[in-house]
């Protein structure tokens, strides 16, 4: 149970790497993003993080409802990664702003905050409410909250290192958010199995699990289910090419894009 928790934490640093980093390059491609760009959508990032951390945090006070609410998080960033990176690229089509013409600090502000919204205060929430889990499993809270931030560090400087000399020389835009997703899903699937054992008394007297979250798990564990296999179906075919050819051409809109491709430098198109 503990370690799929520590995994759960690992993911939850190698996620928040992989998607502040690839939403920051497709909104950079699109904004035609200098300095002042970046500064924005990273500040609208850390702030909406801070506000999950703090505002959304505080839905699972109560112990019985922390696991349940983790899962529900890792279930939205499955959702809303892929639809923030499509968004990302489509946003000037749906500002009426034609390709080649720069974006203003305004529309950049708003645009940028309303992709990054879901994702950030998701992202935020999950630190609280994992640090909840853990000193709850090991009825130590002080030094629970250190633990949890080490493990995210951990998962975000692997996601780092695979994201600058593996993923974005392999893989497009596209399935690096499917993929994401895919892990999010696996880990939400494990923690709604292990914490379901059923020793339902000496869970309850362990881990302060109320009959609630028990009783709800089978719907997750279905959700969940369904969400990975829509998933990897996505993934594994040739649907999440289409995705990704589909939104770049909305992104060049009438142009006759002939080549597109990332690398750790930028974007070719």
């Amino acid at each position: 149970m503990k370690k799929s928790l520590i995994l759960a934490l690992l993911l939850m640093g190698f996620t928040g790497t992989l998607a502040q980093v690839v939403l920051i390059r497709e909104l950079l491609v699109t904004f035609y993003g200098n300095e002042l760009s970046i500064g924005i959508i990273l500040a609208n990032w850390l702030i909406l993080e801070a506000a999950g951390s703090f505002f959304l945090g505080r839905i699972a006070k109560k112990p019985e409802r922390s696991v349940d609410a983790y899962v529900a998080l890792q279930f939205a960033i499955a959702i809303f990664l892929p639809l923030a990176v499509y968004g990302a690229r489509v946003v000037k089509t749906m500002l009426g702003i034609p390709p080649g013409e720069m974006v203003g600090l305004f529309p950049v502000f708003y645009s940028s905050l309303l992709l990054l919204a879901p994702l950030s205060l998701a992202d935020g929430a999950k630190f609280t409410i994992g640090c909840r889990i853990y000193s709850n499993l090991t009825k130590e809270a002080a030094p629970s909250i250190a633990r949890v931030y080490i493990y995210e560090a951990i998962g975000a400087v692997i996601g780092g290192v695979l994201l600058a000399f593996l993923i974005i020389p392999h893989f497009h835009s596209i399935e690096v958010a499917l993929g994401v997703g895919g892990l999010n899903l696996i880990s939400a699937i494990l923690l709604i199995a292990l914490f379901r054992k059923p020793f339902l008394p000496n869970l309850k007297a362990r881990h302060r699990l109320d009959l609630n979250f028990l009783r709800r798990g089978p719907y997750f564990l279905l959700v969940g289910i369904i969400l990975l296999a829509s998933t990897g179906y996505v993934l594994l075919s040739p649907k999440a090419d289409e995705i990704h050819n589909l939104s770049t051409q909305s992104q060049w809109q009438d142009f006759d894009l002939q080549y597109y491709q990332n690398s750790n430098y930028g974007n070719v198109a």
